[in-house]
């Protein structure tokens, strides 16, 4: 395979997709997505530009960079104990060459869809990619892998985060600033959500866990450092919620299109997970057809 996706962006002008190759890289990740959740029966869990990869190059671009490697000493780490020869790894060869259509990868992370729609209670996801439900300490399930490929939208067309990084004042992940940045885009999440929230609060994990601050916890609640709403659905840390600023890269998108992919977007990134779509859904949505 070729480089992350997040490399490959850094090649294009810009560094942002054009509506068309993006059209056609959604397409091909709702793709596999549908594949992963239908076929094969698992969650993601950790889908982000990162995480993806690019399609191999032909073998008449690649055999020039070979012979290369075979004359030139390349980079290289020897283990001391036994001698073993680990070479550095190569993402970028010579920048953008030929057409590269994106591979979803890294598997490590992946959960067994449950039968029954039973859920998961663990802690996952990349920090500013957590899906609401996780950070709130309700169980999950593989909408969680639809809200990844939501937020991926606004990297690749805009070469922007949807959320700014959520840290604290102590420089470290903070979930109290990552929801008060939902909350900043969306506005409050549904009472059905709070009431979940609410009900979920004391459920035991199977065991004590630490949490990125080494505290030991019993809840995913406690992991996250909530509560994060009080009884009547109120956020806690008010002071956290910003003035709302929409993204810089609309002028990219013609005025049908536009309105299309905030209605694609839409279908990806909801507080309830049962309004969000699936990814067979979304792979008969009209932007990924629409020539703009």
């Amino acid at each position: 395979m070729r480089e992350t996706l997040y490399k490959f962006q850094r090649d294009l002008p810009g560094e942002k997709f054009k509506v068309p190759l993006f059209k056609a890289y959604m397409y091909m990740l709702l793709k596999a997505l549908d594949y992963l959740h239908t076929e094969c029966r698992l969650i993601h869990t950790d889908i982000k530009d990162d995480n993806i990869l690019l399609s191999p190059m032909p073998d008449s671009d690649i055999r020039p960079f070979a012979n290369y490697c075979k004359a030139s000493a390349q980079p290289r780490y020897i283990r001391e104990e036994d001698g073993r020869v680990t070479y550095v790894s190569h993402d970028e060869i010579y920048g953008i060459r030929g057409i590269a259509w994106p591979r979803l990868a890294d598997f490590n992370a992946c959960f067994p869809l449950l039968p029954d729609g039973l859920c998961h209670l663990s802690p996952i996801q990349s920090h500013r990619c957590r899906a609401p439900e996780v950070l709130l300490g309700i169980p999950w399930s593989y909408k969680v892998d639809i809200w990844n490929l939501g937020l991926l939208t606004w990297n690749l067309l805009g070469n922007t985060h949807l959320f700014e990084n959520p840290i604290g004042d102590d420089g470290e992940y903070d979930a109290h600033v990552h929801l008060a940045q939902m909350v900043t885009l969306f506005g409050e999440p549904p009472p059905l959500l709070l009431k979940r929230e609410l009900l979920c609060r004391e459920n035991k994990l199977d065991g004590v866990i630490l949490n990125p601050k080494g505290k030991e916890c019993k809840t995913m609640n406690e992991y996250w450092g909530g509560p994060f709403f009080d009884e009547e659905g109120c956020m806690i840390r008010k002071e956290l919620i910003k003035e709302r600023k929409d993204p810089d890269f609309w002028e990219e998108l013609a005025e049908k299109d536009l309105d299309q992919f905030l209605d694609f977007a839409a279908g990806m990134i909801r507080w309830l997970p049962e309004n969000r779509k699936t990814a067979a859904e979304l792979l008969k949505h009209p932007f990924l057809f629409h020539e703009g």
